[in-house]
This record gives C-alpha cells, structure tokens and sequence, in this order.
C-alpha cells in the first residue's frame, strides 16, 4: 500500500496522514481487487492421420498436452486452456501363408479361399478409428512341368537334371518340392540312344601302289583308316575301318672296303672290284618286294694332304702326327686303314720366319727446359708402347713421351709375318733449372700447315693447375684454359684474329716446381 502495507486479497483499505496540530490532512483509500484465473481442459480425440484445429486455431495431429492462456487488459491470466489430443493410432499385421495347388486357406476373419492373391481386413475403434488393419498375402504355390527329349550316342552317357548319370533309352521322371513340401517341378527326360554299326576290313597292297577307300579317298601308306556316317544328330550311325597293310621291303645294307687293286664277292654271288652300290630284291608271294639287299662298296685309295705352316724364329710346331720340330723342312707320314690299306698321306711344308730387328731411340731426356721426349722404334709394323699412361699415343712406332720421373719404355714390335720382339729405353728427369725452362715460342702462325699453328704448353709435359689467358692490345680476354691439351689457335668468338701482339698470363704445377710465365706472343698471317 501507498503506506508500505502489503496484501493480497482484495478490498478497501484506508489510510489517514495528520496535520501537527492532530487534524486530518489526507485520507486515502485503496480499492484493492484481485483478477482470478479460469482453467478449461478438453480431451478430444482424432484418428492416426488425420488433423486437429486447437481452440486457438493452430493445426495438429500428433498426440500431447497444447496449452495457451488469454490474459486481462492489465496483462493478468484471464483463461488457461489446456488440451489433451489423443491419437488413435492403428496397428498393421500381416502375414504370407502358402498353400499347395488344390489347397484352401481359412482367412483370419472366417473366409475360406483358395486362390493366389492380397485379403484385407480392418477392426475399428468405438471411436471409428481404425483399430487392427490386418493383411494376408496367400501364395498358391503350382507345379511346372519341364520335358526334355535329349539324344546321346552309343557310349556316351547323359547327366539327368537332378544329377542322375544314365546311358540307356527311356523315360525318367523326378519332382522338386518347395520348402513347403508342395511339389515345384515336374521333370521329364525322354532319352534316346542312338545305336552304332561297325565295318573292318583288311586290304593288302605292294608298297609305291595305292588303294582307294570305300568313301573314295586314295591312299597310300599303311596304316587303319576310318570314316563314320552320322546320324542327322551328329551321333556316329556306321563306323567304317580299313586296316590297310602295304607290303615294304626291308632294307639289308652293307659296307665293304677292300684296297685298290683287289675283288669282292657279293651276297648273291656277284664279283665286283670298282667302287659303288651294288643292290638285289627278293619278292613276297603277293609280288610285292620282300628284301632289298644294298652293298655300298668302297675301294680305298690314299688321300694326299699338303699344308704349309710357319713359326716364328725360337718356336715349336707340333705336326699332326704328334711330332714337335723347330727346324724349317717337309715333313711326311703316312695313315692306314684298319685292313692295311693306304689311307693318308700327310705332307707339312714348315718355314721357320726371323723375328724383327728392332731399333729404339729417344731425342732427348726431360728437364725443365725439355718437358717432352720424342721416342721412336723400327723393325716392324705393329708397336705398344708400356708404360702407357704418360704417352700421347701407345700403338705407333713415334709417341710423344710426358713422364714427371725417371721411366723405362719398353716396347712390342711385331713383323708382317706376326713375328714379335721388345726393347726398353729410359728416359730420365732432371730436376733444376725452372728458371730457364718452360719456354715459350714468341710468335705462331695458325695457316694450318701442321707447323706452329697453335700456341699452347704442350711442350711442358705433364703439368697441373694450369691457367692460360691471353689478352689482346685492348685488354679482351680473347683465350682462356685450364686443359693443357689445349691451345689458341689464333680465333676469337670464331673470327680469325689479325696480325698482331697478344699479351700471356701462365700459372702451373710442373715436375721442377711452380711456374709463372707472363709475356708477349706475335701471331703472323
């Protein structure tokens, strides 16, 4: 209250404030009232698919409690509604009975029916709501019949469907069944075997004659020959065989040897002395030839073998005969047969060939001023050189030798007979002197006459480290390499360079030490 009173029930309530003197000054009252609230509760109840509209207009249709409340101008519940939907759902049953052809079924609600199909029926709330919504899906399960009429031949057997393995003509009969026990398939199987005729003979012919076959085929090797006529089927209706026999010769071969100038007596008597085949027939009673006898007569006489052979000078030749010679002659032996006979007369021209002169030289040892040395060897046509790896070539009779020590050269030189001797030279190295060595040309003229043409240190030897860069009068870099393999040859950027002064910087690891070398060379046209 205005006064600090508090209540919750309604009514009048007054109050009076005073004036010091004790006289009233304000009387105040409060007319207190207290809005109460109405509760209302439905239970309505709708079928499983249908809808149901609230009291406040909003659709539903599935089963609960829905509440909403309206309320006094001063913001007070006036009504709480309640509404408790209940949906009826329905329940499905169904079932698959299966029932034989000729059976009947008795349908859950009383009905008798005996035919393949969907019965429904439904039971219904007191509400009218569908209730119990039953169905039954009645199979009638009915027999196939299946009939089959296969043929086989004679011999050959027949697997019946359900697995049975026969090979005689008839009828056979078998059933299968569903689960149910009704009977699914009726199988029939009409067999036919169809029977065979067999037809042999056995001609007899001459051999190199022929024989026509009774279905016209021309043969003429001996042998069983067979033709079958068929049934419209494929099966064999008449076998026909022919067992052919031709009458060959056998064949008696020999071979006789005998010595020039002496006879031989043949089998039959016959005499003969030259060499050849000499043959004779004896004949079955048919006509056809029986034995064949063959004499292959062989009348020796020597074979002469002449060869030429040759070794070099301190070599051994083995005839064929087994003998081992050095000396240069005819050698002659002579082989016979094994009933005494001149077989082979062997002759071996031997010549013994002289192995080459060889002569070997140097031009000079290496030091620091001569960093290579020119070997050179005659007598021969073939030359390797060993040690190889400080030569410029190791299989020509004039290598260029670079060693960085003291090294012995030897060499293998070969005649034009094949022929071979060595030689050795040594070519030594002589430390001292760097200041004086390594020299360098002062002009080189590139025309491409294999003299001069090119500047470079492969003069030096075998040298490391090398730096060659040559400049020129303006200073271009015009040459540069680290390969002493390589040298300037007088181009740049593949234009040929004038006559002209070229300045050279040379740095490099040699044998006598380090070397720098800095100077100027001329290059004339």
């Amino acid at each position: 209250m205005p006064w600090g009173t508090v209540v919750n029930t309604a009514g009048i309530y007054r109050d009076t404030l005073h004036y010091t003197t004790g006289c009233d000054s304000v009387r105040r009252t409060v007319n207190l009232t207290v809005q109460v609230s109405l509760a209302v509760i439905t239970n309505p109840t709708i079928c499983d698919g249908q809808s149901y509209t609230l009291p406040w207009g909003t659709v539903v249709n599935t089963a609960g409690i829905y509440r909403d409340t309206l309320h006094y101008t001063t913001g007070c519940d006036s009504v709480r509604r309640i509404v408790n939907l209940t949906v009826q759902v329905s329940l499905s049953q169904t079932i698959n009975p299966v029932i034989c052809a000729g059976q009947s079924y008795t349908l859950p609600w009383g009905n008798v029916v005996n035919t393949a199909g969907i019965y429904r029926d439904t039971l219904y709330y007191t509400t009218g709501c569908d209730s119990v919504r039953r169905t039954v899906n009645l199979t009638v399960q009915s027999p196939l019949n299946v009939t089959t009429n296969p043929v086989i031949c004679t011999g050959q057997t027949y697997t019946l469907p359900w697995g049975t393995i026969v090979n005689t003509t008839g009828v056979y009969r078998d059933t299968l069944y569903y689960t149910t026990g009704c009977d699914s398939i009726r199988r029939i199987v009409n067999l036919i075997v169809q029977s065979l005729l067999n037809v042999t003979t056995n001609p007899v012919i001459c051999a190199g004659q022929s024989y026509t076959l009774p279905w016209g085929t021309v043969v003429n090797t001996a042998g069983i020959y067979r033709d079958t006529l068929y049934y419209t089927t494929g099966c064999d209706s008449v076998r026909r065989e022919v067992n052919l026999i031709v009458q060959s010769p056998s064949t008696v071969s020999g071979n006789a040897v005998i010595c020039f100038g002496q006879t031989y007596i043949l089998p039959w008597g016959g005499i003969a002395s030259s060499s050849g085949t000499y043959r004779d027939t004896l004949r079955y009673t048919t006509g056809c030839d029986s034995i064949r006898r063959i004499v292959n007569l062989q009348v020796t006489a020597a074979t002469i073998s002449v060869t030429s052979r040759a070794i070099c000078f301190g070599e051994t030749y083995t005839l064929p005969w087994g003998t081992v010679t050095n000396t240069a002659g005819i050698y002659k032996d002579t082989v016979k047969t094994a009933v005494g006979c001149d077989s082979l007369i062997r002759t071996v021209n031997l010549t013994v060939d002289p192995v080459p002169s060889v002569t070997i030289s140097k031009s000079n040892d290496v030091n620091c001023v001569l960093g290579i040395a020119n070997l050179r060897a005659s007598g021969g046509i073939k030359y390797i050189w060993t040690p190889a790896i400080s030569l410029n070539y190791a299989t020509i009779h004039n290598p260029v030798a670079s060693p960085t020590t003291t090294t012995w050269y030897r060499v293998l030189v070969t005649s034009d007979k094949g022929c071979t001797t060595k030689d050795s030279i040594q070519v030594k190295v002589i430390n001292g002197g760097i200041s004086n060595g390594f020299l360098l040309p002062s002009a080189f003229t590139p025309n491409g006459d294999g003299k001069n043409d090119c500047f470079g240190v492969s003069t030096w030897g075998n040298v490391g480290n090398l730096k060659l860069q040559i400049f020129n009068r303006w200073g271009e870099l015009v040459f540069s390499t680290t390969d002493p393999n390589k040298c300037w040859d007088g181009t740049y950027k593949g234009v040929q360079q004038p006559l002209s002064v070229f300045v050279y910087q040379i740095s490099a690891d040699t044998f006598c030490g380090p070397v720098q070398r800095n100077g100027t060379v001329t290059l004339i046209r």
